[in-house]
């Protein structure tokens, strides 16, 4: 529901961009990296990303450890 769409000039039908993120042992992002945004949406993204509510931080061998995570977004137009 946060994504504006005012600003985008294509005619594409789908949108698509890959976000690269470390999820941290709280639950907060941290080092994103766009990935692939040939769309032009990336940081949009990012600023949506920074904003949304904590993650469950991953787990190994029982402990709580930082984890990279990989994003792939679609948005699809009207």
């Amino acid at each position: 529901n946060k994504f504006n769409t005012k600003n985008i000039t294509s005619s594409k039908k789908e949108l698509v961009c890959i976000i690269k993120v470390i999820v941290e042992t709280d639950g907060s992002f941290s080092n994103f990296e766009i990935a692939n945004d040939k769309d032009g949406i990336g940081d949009q993204i990012i600023c949506i990303l920074r904003n949304m509510p904590k993650w469950n931080p991953a787990t190994h061998k029982g402990k709580i450890v930082r984890s990279r995570f990989t994003l792939p977004i679609k948005i699809m137009l009207d």
